[in-house]
C-alpha cells in the first residue's frame, strides 16, 4: 500500500507538460497569444494585458483545472519584460 507522498508523485506532472496543457486550454478560450504562461514547480504564472476581472478569474479557473497545477498567480506584464 502506497503513501500519500507516493500518490502526489504519481500525479505530479512535468512543468513543460503543465504549461502546454494550460496554454492549449487558454488558447481555446481566449485565442492564441492572449496570455504568456510560465510554470515553476507546478505554479502557473499568467502574464497578459487583460485587466477585466471576469476574464482574469476565468483564466485562473481554467489553469487551476489542469492536473499538476499547484497554484496560479498573475504577473504584471511590465515586470515580466
Amino acid at each position: 500500500m502506497g503513501t500519500y507522498g507516493d500518490l502526489v508523485r504519481a500525479l505530479a506532472r512535468d512543468d513543460v507538460l503543465i504549461a502546454a496543457d494550460v496554454r492549449r486550454r487558454l488558447c481555446n478560450y481566449a485565442g492564441f497569444g492572449h496570455w504568456q504562461i510560465t510554470v515553476a514547480a507546478g505554479e502557473v504564472i499568467l502574464i497578459g494585458e487583460e485587466s477585466d476581472s471576469v476574464q482574469r478569474h476565468t483564466a485562473q479557473l481554467i489553469a487551476e483545472a489542469v492536473i499538476g497545477v499547484t497554484a496560479v498567480r498573475f504577473a504584471d506584464p511590465a515586470i515580466a519584460g
